[in-house]
């Protein structure tokens, strides 16, 4: 933020004596920009860096600083729009960081790959940040355990952020299905949804138990035994299916751990 400030009053010293007196010209609206953006107001600050970039065209840092209102104030889709129409390097870095928060890795990746070679600090980070999101782990570690990022801030946080998840076992669905096609609930159990798990147990085997009894005292004439048996069938089926959408859950969960955690990295820089 201090430095999106310090370049808002670069470009008002730069601007300041060739407009006077209108409210909206380039100093003033720098002006209140750089308030807007003092008080992260960034939404508000957005149409004001948008008159201002078209009064500058080509002004890339003018053009950074738009496309970073639209990352923090979470209206990725449109500055991903307006990022399409700038090319410079500032502006570049950020319209990476709009697309990898839209999900878009294939396109951020293109653009880095493109610049192969000679990326600045930010783009290094935001390439290491794309391959985290797809999970490369070893590739993000090549990268991370590179000599440019020795000094990094964050650079051992990224390396135990990769050690951890690369190390995550995720959960097979066919065999939560199976384990409680054998056991009722111990494949959600397998899944850490514990407590379904028991009840799922317990729910399965009161309705058998109470089946069976029924059969037991009548035969097949006995209504009880036909309806809990019914049920322990219809639960019984539900739980083998259950553990499977467990499984998968449980993934999902993982996996939208990880994206919110390095996608709240992107947003915060």
């Amino acid at each position: 933020m201090k430095i999106s400030i310090f370049i808002i009053c670069l470009l008002i010293t730069k601007i300041s004596f060739a407009q006077k007196g209108d409210l909206f010209n380039a100093e003033n609206t720098l002006k209140y920009s750089a308030y807007l953006l003092q008080n992260q107001k960034y939404k508000e600050a957005i149409p004001e860096l948008d008159r201002l970039c078209t009064m500058q065209p080509t002004s890339d840092s003018l053009q950074a600083l738009l496309l970073k209102c639209y990352r923090k104030a979470g209206d990725y889709k449109n500055g991903i729009i307006k990022g399409t129409k700038y090319i410079g390097l500032s502006s570049m870095t950020e319209y990476i960081s709009l697309l990898l928060l839209t999900e878009n890795y294939g396109n951020a990746e293109e653009i880095l790959l493109q610049n192969s070679g000679r990326h600045s600090p930010k783009e290094k980070v935001l390439f290491l940040q794309s391959h985290l999101l797809r999970h490369n782990w070893d590739v993000a570690k090549t990268i991370i355990t590179d000599d440019e990022f020795t000094y990094h801030p964050n650079a051992e946080y990224y390396l135990n952020f990769i050690n951890q998840n690369k190390n995550f076992h995720y959960k097979k669905p066919m065999i939560a299905a199976g384990l409680s096609a054998i056991i009722p609930g111990l494949g959600k159990a397998y899944s850490h949804d514990w407590k379904d798990g028991i009840i799922s147990f317990i729910t399965i085997g009161s309705c058998s138990y109470l089946a069976y009894k029924g059969f037991e005292k009548k035969g097949t004439a006995s209504a009880l035994g036909w309806i809990y048996g019914g049920l322990a069938i219809g639960f019984y089926s539900g739980n083998i299916y259950g553990s499977y959408k467990s499984a998968k859950g449980y993934n999902n969960r993982h996996n939208q751990k990880i994206k919110h955690e390095i996608e709240a990295l992107i947003i915060a820089d």
